[in-house]
């Protein structure tokens, strides 16, 4: 790549969108990534830095506008980490997720007999999120910092209200902040280790919103000061606060010290009564997930089937399937989900599910080999995708029915293409589980092949 093209000023138009919600285009054949592009828009870009397979623009003036482009409401749009397309048109965004999964699953799966429909999208796609986990810091002239961080860095902005969050969020912000000044709370500075108030996790369900802080140091200052604020805000269920004095990005570590009301956090979902602590993993966006899940246990078709839940996270699929199930067995390598799992089970009185903490490969054989077939696997792995191993164990059991369900279309496809020989896929469904965002959720149902 000739190093002078540094600072030339090209024409761009722009084909796709990046994870990071970048414009992607070509110029003399070469990858241009530009920052708030849009699909099917020209503009006038200046380079400001290359690589060796791609160049990175600057964005000048756009010369053919999307009829997508909209204005986003959210003032920290461009500077925040948390959204990347708020850009784009909620119809747009949901037309792009799709065409992004249909791609992937093209190109790198192989899957081109069963259409992708329109993205299930969410009926309310701002203040979705039950869920905030905000960093606290200072600015160099010592400005209390609350909000997310910017974008491919560790510097806090500064923002009073996120337009994606549950909108008492931004009342508890308010609060804590006029806390920090009465009480002189030191906040905590990371390169020096030093001061107190760390994080702030924000968790909002059906019985009402958790509030836990995040500290270097055993205790803070004024706690009857800062209870008496928060129990201002209604519908606050529980406040408390973690210590945590280790350095790193691992947040929520350490007991939680209740200083009023719990910690557990209810939802419902699937008609079940779902309870867990506010600072254990949790759908995110909980009314999408009650969306998805009739969809998916509508498509097994097997009658009474024993069903086998893998990277079973708290139970969600199998504890809302376990009523058309003989019997279901979830595995989740996290105890923690796995206790939340069988709590839940217990409160709405499901007795045909077990759960087991363990790396699901090892635990699955172990089923097996005790004589437990399954009639349907469900896989809800991590972004990375399923293991080799987990590839593998499915091909071994011959499952009849195989549902995946995932948050990474390339490695899902890329999963799909390893199992194409014993399976077919036969019905597919994007869910737009975090609007004004890159991600894309992905249910596939795959039938068992036979010659």
């Amino acid at each position: 790549m000739n190093p002078d093209w540094v600072g030339k000023k090209i024409t761009v138009e722009c084909r796709d969108l990046g994870q990071a919600g970048e414009g992607i285009g070509k110029h003399g054949g070469v990858t241009v990534f530009v920052p708030g592009l849009l699909p099917g828009e020209q503009a006038e870009v200046t380079i400001k830095s290359i690589s060796r397979n791609y160049v990175i623009g600057e964005l000048n003036i756009i010369t053919k506008v999307s009829v997508d482009r909209n204005t986003p409401p959210c003032p920290h749009f461009n500077d925040c980490g948390g959204c990347q397309v708020q850009h784009l048109s909620y119809p747009g965004q949901l037309a792009w997720k799709r065409m992004r999964v249909e791609s992937v699953l093209q190109r790198i799966g192989g899957v081109s007999a069963v259409s992708v429909p329109p993205v299930l999208g969410d009926d309310s796609p701002w203040q979705y999120r039950n869920k905030a986990m905000l960093p606290v810091g200072t600015s160099g002239d010592g400005k209390i910092q609350i909000g997310c961080y910017r974008r491919d860095s560790h510097e806090i902005i500064d923002i009073d209200e996120c337009l994606i969050q549950h909108p008492a969020s931004g009342v508890v912000v308010q609060k804590i902040r006029q806390y920090i000044r009465d009480a002189r709370v030191m906040i905590y500075d990371e390169s020096k280790r030093s001061g107190s108030l760390r994080h702030i996790l924000i968790r909002n369900g059906e019985s009402g919103m958790v509030v836990i802080l995040v500290s270097a140091t055993a205790s803070i200052p004024d706690e009857n000061g800062l209870l008496g604020s928060l129990k201002k805000i209604p519908g606050i269920s529980g406040v408390g606060v973690i210590h945590n004095a280790s350095p790193g990005n691992t947040v929520l570590t350490g007991v939680v010290r209740i200083l009023f009301g719990s910690q557990i956090v209810t939802y419902r979902l699937a008609g079940l009564t779902m309870t867990a602590p506010a600072t254990s993993f949790f759908q995110i966006n909980t009314a999408q997930i009650d969306r998805m899940l009739p969809i998916i246990k509508s498509w097994i078709r097997h009658p009474h089937p024993v069903i086998f839940d893998l990277y079973c996270g708290a139970g969600t699929f199998g504890l809302a399937f376990a009523n058309l199930a003989k019997a279901v067995y979830g595995c989740e390598i996290t105890p923690e989900s796995i206790k939340i799992a069988i709590a839940n089970a217990e409160a709405n009185q499901i007795s045909n599910c077990r759960f087991e903490a363990g790396d699901s490969e090892n635990v699955t054989r172990q089923w097996i080999a005790s004589g437990i077939r399954p009639d349907v696997i469900i896989v809800d792995p991590p972004r990375k995708g399923c293991s080799p191993e987990m590839i593998r164990l499915i091909r071994d059991v011959g499952v009849e029915e195989l549902i995946y369900v995932s948050c990474d279309p390339a490695t899902m496809a890329r999963d799909l293409k390893a199992l194409a020989f014993e399976y077919e896929v036969t019905k597919i469904q994007p869910f737009d589980m975090f609007p004004q965002t890159t991600h894309v959720e992905t249910a596939v149902h795959l039938q068992k092949r036979h010659s």
